[in-house]
């Protein structure tokens, strides 16, 4: 679903929508009307706007990167907007959050966030509860997707089985879990803390039934900046219990994303991750991968990550 608009006509409503690419079969017709339902069944809980802090630059600009490659690390501009409250942002339909039900592994399909390099791939969380205390071990391969003697040279070559050594760097992200305020966890890393808010949970019955999750999918926002300078950093995360989903499921977190503000804050700048043909760790326990740094730094364990 590329567009949709609606008129209603002697009480009956039409609604004309637009597809990025020839619906040629039934089937396709099918997947494309439920995504058109989903859209706009999304669309219709939209939040009356928010009465923001400061104004953005543009709303919604068509082009907020300003002409500039999608390689380049940008902090796309705010304007005079300040970090928004976890209540402004949280989805009305969001079920109660259980911190359970949320630690464990996530697949990060989408992000913006100027920390992390867009030539790079298979970012994987991995969240363990200890108490209050959540241990958020972040790994990324780079660069991602690679050809074998053409990207990363200075890397220093390939295990026997193939597998290249030094291009998986990890990060302990380290998060406290406010028992007061769910779905919101106080975040340290790269030298600053922030908070991390859940602003959206799916349960999708087949992803349950793949790895045993109930919380399938979420949104995550993290901003940080101040009444005198504005905001200087956001950070929003698709996150999937699977690698790899269905592009309706990634069109949906889009969509909702949209509906909840996010806009103006970075949504409307996203790079989608790249997944097929990843390997990730085994485990990010310390006894399997080593030290686990607070800043990100290539895995040196296991040749160099290789066999981990």
């Amino acid at each position: 679903l590329v567009s949709a608009s609606c008129l209603t006509v002697n009480g009956d409503l039409l609604v004309t929508a637009v597809s990025a690419a020839p619906l040629v079969n039934r089937s396709h017709l099918e997947t494309f009307s439920d995504s058109m339902i989903g859209s706009l069944t999304i669309a219709a809980t939209q939040k009356k706007p928010l009465s923001r802090k400061g104004t953005p630059p543009v709303d919604n600009p068509l082009d907020p990167r300003g002409g500039l490659p999608w390689y380049y690390l940008l902090e796309t501009p705010k304007g005079t907007l300040q970090c928004p409250e976890y209540e402004e942002l949280k989805s009305y339909s969001m079920p109660a959050f259980d911190v359970d039900k949320y630690v464990g592994v996530w697949y990060e399909l989408a992000f913006h966030d100027i920390t992390q390099c867009n030539g790079c791939g298979c970012t994987q969380f991995n969240m363990t509860r200890h108490g209050n205390v959540i241990e958020d071990m972040f790994t990324v391969t780079c660069p991602w997707p690679w050809t074998k003697g053409v990207d990363g040279p200075w890397l220093p070559g390939y295990n026997v089985n193939g597998n290249r050594r030094m291009n998986m760097w990890t990060c302990n992200m380290t998060m406290y879990y406010k028992p007061q305020n769910p779905g919101v966890m106080l975040e340290t890393g790269f030298g600053q803390e922030f908070d991390n808010m859940v602003l959206e949970i799916w349960s999708d019955p087949e992803i349950t039934a793949q790895t045993g999750y109930e919380y399938t999918r979420s949104i995550q926002f993290q901003c940080l900046g101040s009444e005198r300078d504005g905001i200087t950093f956001t950070g929003i995360n698709f996150l999937s219990r699977v690698p790899i989903v269905e592009p309706s499921m990634i069109q949906e977190m889009f969509v909702r994303a949209r509906a909840l503000g996010l806009e103006p804050y970075g949504s409307n700048d996203m790079h989608i991750v790249e997944h097929a043909g990843c390997r990730y760790p085994q485990s990010t326990d310390k006894s399997w991968m080593g030290d686990r740094p607070e800043w990100p730094f290539p895995v040196v364990a296991g040749d160099f990550g290789a066999q981990l």
